[in-house]
């Protein structure tokens, strides 16, 4: 598998990586100029050179990919050998007519991203004379999907070189067990996909698998095991739990998966403490503001399930996310207010910002339940902030903790004292 993901990951045409390299080294050299406003079609601000346009769609005037290499050809930027062999390409007819004279040089004109495309890759080197035979503009939307275009490569890149080195890591170590695969008639060339559930299944192992299709392949054929299956999260949790990997390391490799689009997953408290002090001087920090940007996502995500599971306590996949966020962002809470290191204005603020930004909106799945969730859920922040700030060192410093809680949570001077109340009275027992 890891063969077939490297022959995948394998850029396979070189000349896409070199084209949108040097569109954008010229574009930082300021040889090609982006435009914020390229006008509407047939009031553009300058002739508009398009090559790659289908006959249903031509909506406006094009001057031709054969108009502009003509000029650089008959001013001599462009050699015969470099002339010939974008003529060879230039498919459309030119765009000279009464109307639109033939282009001249030192001329601005306006390009479409794919044209400077097909010059690249017809030849690296021709870009030079056509930039050097006009004023190149191109639009902000081309500009960005230049950009997108090398940052797809790059990743691309990335990615197989890290494939590579997982499997020479494989292939040269004694601790990995090497098993045939047992194939699947039903689904031919894809069955090595499956193939982790089976070697699984046969020899009664948890499945390591971030794809939640064999996830739920695993934990259904497979669930004589108390852990049929579990994912990368699970992993780097455990990671940490036999001091294989320090808090920082671990809180790196969360916000990296979060980055990665890796749905669902919930950092601890202490993660979130690690990156609530990396900006303690200037909360709550970027890396916080991104874990809040995951939080709704997450809740958003039209794929978070709202049924009942098939579980011990008949609850939801979404009720069940919100309310462990929920949870570990609380008790980060009280968290900061136990830390010295955090002073009582820092203390208040990074408490105004997780209320604020931080706590998960319901999720969008739960439709009848939110009523009854939204009513309840001040009350159960703070009946949980309260019964943990014992851990807040200073009775004032405490005091502080629950006034700006319940403050930020618009909790009346009655609610206020009622939750004391009620938590002083179970607790006291």
């Amino acid at each position: 598998m890891l063969l077939r993901d490297s022959d995948n990951l394998m850029i396979h045409q070189r000349t896409r990586k070199t084209s949108a390299e040097a569109i954008k080294k010229a574009i930082n050299n300021g040889q090609i100029i982006i435009l914020d406003d390229v006008g509407k079609s047939g009031d553009r601000p300058f002739p508009f050179v398009y090559e790659h346009t289908l006959p249903e769609k031509e909506e406006e005037h094009y001057y031709r990919l054969i108009d502009v290499i003509q000029v650089a050809y008959d001013r001599g930027k462009l050699n015969e050998e470099k002339y010939n062999a974008l003529k060879n390409i230039a498919h459309k007819t030119s765009g000279i007519d009464t109307e639109n004279p033939a282009l001249k040089l030192s001329q601005s004109i306006l390009v479409d991203i794919h044209t400077l495309y097909s010059i690249c890759q017809i030849d690296i080197e021709a870009l030079g004379p056509i930039i050097n035979t006009f004023k190149i503009h191109i639009s902000k939307e081309d500009h960005e999907h230049n950009s997108r275009e090398n940052i797809e490569i790059e990743a691309q890149e990335q990615l197989k070189l890290w494939n590579d080195h997982l499997h020479q890591l494989i292939q040269n170590s004694n601790e990995f067990i090497k098993v045939p695969h047992k194939s699947i008639p039903e689904l031919k060339e894809d069955d090595i996909f499956f193939a982790p559930c089976l070697i699984a299944k046969e020899h009664s192992l948890s499945l390591l698998a971030d794809d939640r299709v064999l996830q739920v392949y695993a934990i259904n054929e497979n669930n004589s095991l108390e852990h049929p299956s579990f994912g990368t999260d699970r992993l780097l949790l455990k990671l940490s739990e036999v001091g294989l990997i320090n808090i920082d390391k671990l809180s790196n490799a969360f916000l990296t998966l979060m980055k990665w689009r890796y749905r669902f997953i919930v950092p601890t408290k202490d993660m979130l403490l690690c990156l609530a002090k990396r900006y303690k001087n200037h909360p709550p920090g970027q890396d916080l503001r991104e874990v809040a940007l995951y939080i709704h996502e997450c809740m958003r995500d039209p794929g978070l399930f709202a049924g009942s599971e098939n579980t011990t306590n008949k609850i939801s996949m979404a009720l069940r996310l919100y309310l462990s966020w929920t949870n570990q962002i609380t008790r980060f809470l009280v968290d900061v207010w136990a830390d010295k290191e955090f002073d009582e204005n820092t203390s208040v603020t990074i408490t105004n910002w997780t209320i604020m930004e931080l706590m998960p909106s319901l999720p969008k799945n739960l439709i009848y339940k939110h009523l009854e969730i939204s009513k309840n859920h001040s009350k159960a922040i703070f009946d949980l902030f309260l019964a943990l700030s014992f851990e807040i060192e200073g009775r004032s410093r405490a005091n502080k903790a629950l006034q700006t809680l319940a403050e930020c949570l618009n909790m009346s001077e009655n609610d206020y004292f009622k939750a004391v109340a009620e938590v002083v009275d179970q607790y006291g027992k």
